[in-house]
Parts: C-alpha cells; structure tokens; sequence
C-alpha cells in the first residue's frame, strides 16, 4: 500500500511539474541558474525583458554580458525601449564578483588560482550556452542561436568565450570596448596570447577569424583611467581601448592574410561615444536588429553610396588651418594642353611631390603630379577644382595619409574612408571616364603608433574600392613589411617618413602593371 502511495504522489508530482508555467514568459523578471553540475554552487543570475509584442515562434535571442561592475540589469535596462520595437528576447547575465573574479570573468576561466589550465568542462566558458539550452528548456522560444553584446568587461568576456569555445549556438557577438585582449598568437603566454593553452594552433585561430563579430569601440574611448589594465603587455597593444581596438583589428586582418582564411569581423568605431556601456549597447542592437536604418555602425562604416556633392560640414572645422597651402596650390598653375591631355593624373601629399622618377617608372604613360607636401584629404577637397580643373587623364592616383598621421586633429579610420569616399565621387563627376586607384597608406617607422589605424583605415578602403565599378584599391603598403608584419628601412629615407628609391621602386612594381593593364 504504502508503495502504491509513493507511486501516485510521484505520478502527480509530475503532472504539477508538468502543468507549470515556464519560468521565462512575456514581461520582465530574474532567474538564478545553478543547472551546470561545475558551477552548481556558484548561480548566475538571469535577468531577462520578454517584450509582449516578441513571438516566441520566431524571435531571436539576444544575451547581454556587462562590465566589470556585472551590471546586468542596467545594461538591460539601457536597450529595453530598443527591445520593444524588434522581435528580440534578451537576457543579461550577472556573474557575482565574489564568485567569479576576474580569472574566473574577464578572463572565462581557463585557469585556477594557481595557474594551471582547467579542463574544457570546467571553465566559464561554457555557461552561455548551458543557459541558452536552460532558456530553451523553461520558455516556448524556438530561436536555435543567439546573439551576444559585451561592453568592456563583457566584451572581453566574449571575445575570450569565442576564442576558447566553438559554440553551436552563437549566431553574431558585439565585442564592445574591451580593456585589452587575447591575440590569437601562439607565441604570446596567456592571457595575452595562446602560449601554453590548448587552443594555440592555426586551426582554431581560423575557426576565430571566421566567426561573425564586430568588434565596437566609442571613437572617444581615450582615457587612461578607471580600471584600465596598464600592464607593459597591455599597453604594448595601445595607450587607451581605442588604440588597442584598433592594434587588434589590424592584427586579426593580418592573421587572416597570413592563414589565407576567410575573415567575418566587422570593426565600428561609434561616433561622438566614450566608454558608455548603454550608448554602446543601444548602437550594437541598431548594428545587429536595424540593418539599413542608417543609424547603425554597421550602417555608417559601410554605406555612404549615394556621395556628397560638397564636404560635409562635420570635416570643415577651422577653415584657416584647411587654407594653409594657398601659395603652394596657386603655384601649381594652370595645364599646358600636353599636360591636359596626360594619361595619368597623381593627387596627394608629399609622397606624391618628392616620387621624382614618377615620368620615367611609369613610361610610356604621361604623368603629371598635382600634390603638394602635407596636404590632407580635407584641404585637397577646399583646393579639388584648382587641382583637377583643365584635365583629361585617363586615370587618376591618390595617396594623402596625413589625416591619419597621429596629430590632435586626426580623423578616425571611419571618417577618412567618408571623406575619401565624398572625394572620388567628385573625381567621377569630372572625370566619369577614368579609372581611380587608391593607394594604400604606408607603416612610416616614424609614425608606427599610428599602424593601427593606418591598417584600419586601408582595410575600409579596399572595401570600400571592391564595391565601386572604376576604382581599385593598390595594396602598396604589403610588400614594405617584414615577414613580421614590421616596416622595412631600406624602403624609407632617412627620415623614416618619406620613401626611398627602393621604396618608389615597390610602389611602381605594383602600380604600373595595373595601369598599363586598364
């Protein structure tokens, strides 16, 4: 009997289990998950917006990872009105620091106190997904991946998560502003590289560079205070989490090329943004939920198609330093009707004035140079109908990095492309017969804190010259480096700025084949 009764209960026990509401429903609310037998004793908390208006048929599922100060509700907080205009369910994680410190966070757990590398099982790494298989578990979401956004903290959290972790649910991951990173370099002792773990092979960094990320930073996200990590390692990738974005884009585009593997980050720097996570975060569900609205980062590093007939304002702050090279224009001239009719026309900088040998390395061609030293993409626009006016050519050269040259005034690598994008439509509006060819931006040993961005900035360009019927990108930047990456002297002169002749000699060995060519 007493058997019996020990049956029914159980057999009714089920069936009220059975009966309950799941626990994520339509509204707002936090969930403590301690369902992974390893952290068992240490629960995450979940807390979660289920929009009344989301489907759970077909809405996706969004998984907030926050700073250092594992602010989960406010950063959910922060994109909840965002969440109620998209079909999207978000739920926002906080690790408890008294738990999970930063070896256990920040760095996803790969080893212990003492050191020593943790199994798989056993590692941080693995509780995004073990909650997204809860989520699925206790909700009537259908979703089969989710999205991730991380800032700071956060953002090194994910990056760290998809390096160590193939996960088969991760759709797309926002890398926001970390403090610092993990490169994918074997030869680098963790946490700043491989060494010594067991993801240090060219297989899994491949996996890495395949995976759909965007790595985010506010273009204002210079400051060198707070809970910055300013270690020689860390430093050694940039002075603040701007530079070291940039330093880490750079180097994962190289590993790409090196590895010869596709590569599906996307790099955003977000206008008029420091480290804020709730802007941050805002701009991450527009680049990921909002494609096209034109207020996306992806948005803005990739659109601009229809091109400004004039500069756009925002570049034409302090007009006397943008007319400084009046003289220097005016004494140009005019073109003689030989030079008119030239087959190649070359505007830019000072690399352009001093390439001498120009008329005799690209014979047959006729050259003529239209540059003058220092000059920026800016005052080259102010000055564009005095330099272009009277010609002809059948193609046109470009090279000015001098807004990129490390000056207080310096563009980002987004507003450059922008502006070099305004200045090769008005290239095609005079001359809609020629070809354009960009050269790319050359790792002077003089400036090489400012490679970052220089490697930035050609990567955006090259995308930039792929979509466009007319206009190449010229890869000249390439074959001056070591095979470590690092600028070679024999190609520079003795300021370690300008080109030698074996570096105009590089320069014409890419450049000329492709003229002659079209």
């Amino acid at each position: 009997m007493n058997r019996f009764f020990l049956l029914l209960s159980c057999c009714l026990l089920m069936a009220v289990q059975g009966l309950a509401a799941p626990l994520f429903q339509p509204g707002s609310g936090v969930v403590a998950f301690n369902a992974y037998k390893p952290f068992a004793d240490r629960p995450v908390n979940i807390y979660y917006h289920f929009p009344e208006t989301a489907d759970p048929a077909t809405a996706q599922v969004l998984m907030l990872i926050p700073g250092a100060g594992r602010d989960a509700k406010p950063l959910l907080d922060a994109v909840r009105e965002k969440l109620d205009q998209v079909n999207v369910i978000a739920f926002s994680l906080e690790f408890p620091s008294d738990t999970y410190p930063v070896r256990e966070y920040q760095e996803v757990g790969i080893r212990d106190k003492d050191g020593h590398l943790k199994k798989p099982a056993d590692r941080t790494v693995q509780l995004p997904d073990r909650i997204f298989e809860f989520i699925k578990a206790h909700s009537a979401i259908q979703a089969a991946r989710y999205d991730m956004i991380g800032h700071s903290a956060g953002g090194q959290f994910i990056h760290r998560f998809l390096l160590f972790h193939d996960s088969p649910y991760v759709d797309r991951a926002v890398v926001g502003a970390p403090g610092w990173f993990t490169f994918p370099d074997p030869s680098q002792p963790y946490p700043y590289g491989l060494k010594d773990t067991d993801r240090a092979s060219d297989e899994v960094i491949a996996r890495f560079l395949g995976k759909k990320m965007i790595l985010q930073v506010g273009a204002l996200d210079t400051d060198r205070g707070g809970v910055l990590r300013k270690t020689p390692e860390a430093d050694a990738q940039g002075i603040n989490r701007l530079d070291r974005a940039r330093t880490f884009f750079a180097y994962l585009r190289q590993e790409a090329q090196r590895l010869a593997v596709p590569f599906s980050w996307t790099y955003c720097e977000v206008p008029g943004v420091g480290h804020d996570s709730g802007q941050m975060a805002v701009y991450a569900m527009e680049t990921l939920y909002c494609p096209g609205a034109g207020n996306s980062v992806l948005d803005n590093s990739r659109s601009h198609t229809s091109l400004a007939a004039t500069v756009p304002v925002k570049y034409l702050a302090r007009n006397d330093w943008l007319h400084r090279y009046d003289k220097e224009v005016a004494a140009l001239g005019t073109p003689t009707p030989e030079e008119a009719a030239c087959d190649v026309l070359l505007l830019g900088s000072s690399s352009i004035v001093l390439w001498n040998t120009v008329a005799e390395d690209l014979a047959p061609l006729k050259t003529v140079r239209r540059g003058y030293g220092g000059s920026t993409l800016r005052d080259q626009l102010v000055y564009f109908d005095r330099l272009t006016a009277g010609y002809h050519p059948k193609a046109v050269v470009i090279y000015c990095d001098n807004d990129l040259c490390g000056n207080a005034d310096d563009l980002t690598p987004l507003q450059y492309c922008d502006l070099y994008r305004v200045f090769c439509g008005k290239l095609q509006e005079v001359f809609p017969e020629a070809q354009l060819y960009l050269l790319s931006i050359k790792y002077a040993p003089l400036q090489n804190n400012t490679w970052g961005k220089k490697a930035v900035a050609n990567e955006l360009l090259k995308e930039y010259a792929a979509q466009e019927r007319g206009i190449h990108f010229v890869d000249v930047t390439t074959p001056m480096l070591d095979e470590n990456g690092q600028a070679r002297d024999e190609f520079f002169a003795g300021d370690a700025l300008h080109l030698s002749p074996k570096g105009y000699a590089v320069w014409t060995s890419v450049l000329r084949p492709l003229l002659i060519r079209h």
